[in-house]
């Protein structure tokens, strides 16, 4: 796998400017999710609309794996966490560095709440590498954000460990709350 990505690489690297924009537009135009991440990627700024696109994407993951019965067997959950790490690292993670504190935090906040919702049979804790990922992000966006974003990322905190108790993603809200407030 390693060697068909370098070759791919390479061949974009050796490619001449002008092939490389047309092949991009003629991909852009037949992928309307990959317009729209490629749209995401290099805009500066992320509007609602990006948002609600991206939670979309995140129920596809969801309910692709759970289906309609919310359910996910042991032996669908490696799938399913590797699913999600993928569209936390392309989607959440440059939003992240792009300072987009608050659509990044809505997003992984999204994850966290909807993956509680399906019911899992995780006897391993692979889904430990997803609610750890989470903390990670959210621990970016704290270093990034302002005063206001913090208060109103600290009151959604407070909010879930008040009403819940281990459930996914609590240990880790709990870390965030002792580290950051």
């Amino acid at each position: 796998m390693n060697k068909t990505l370098d070759k791919i690489e390479c061949l974009v690297l050796d490619a001449e400017d002008k092939v490389v924009r047309d092949f991009l537009i003629e991909l852009l135009k037949r992928d309307r999710e990959l317009a729209q991440r490629f749209t995401r990627r290099i805009s500066s700024k992320i509007t609602e609309n990006d948002v609600r696109q991206l939670e979309r994407r995140i129920d596809k993951v969801i309910h692709r794996h759970a289906g309609y019965e919310n359910y996910l067997e042991y032996d669908q959950i490696e799938k399913f966490v590797a699913d999600l790490m993928m569209l936390i690292t392309e989607e959440i993670g440059p939003l992240v560095k792009k300072k987009a504190n608050l659509a990044a935090f809505k997003l992984v906040n999204y994850i966290i709440l909807e993956v509680r919702k399906v019911d899992i049979d995780d006897l391993e804790g692979e889904l430990f590498e997803v609610s750890s990922e989470c903390q990670y992000i959210w621990e970016d966006i704290l270093k990034n954000a302002t005063t206001p974003e913090k208060e109103n990322m600290y009151l959604w905190f407070k909010t879930q460990l008040d009403q819940y108790k281990y459930y996914f993603g609590y240990s880790e809200i709990e870390v965030i709350c002792e580290k950051y407030f």
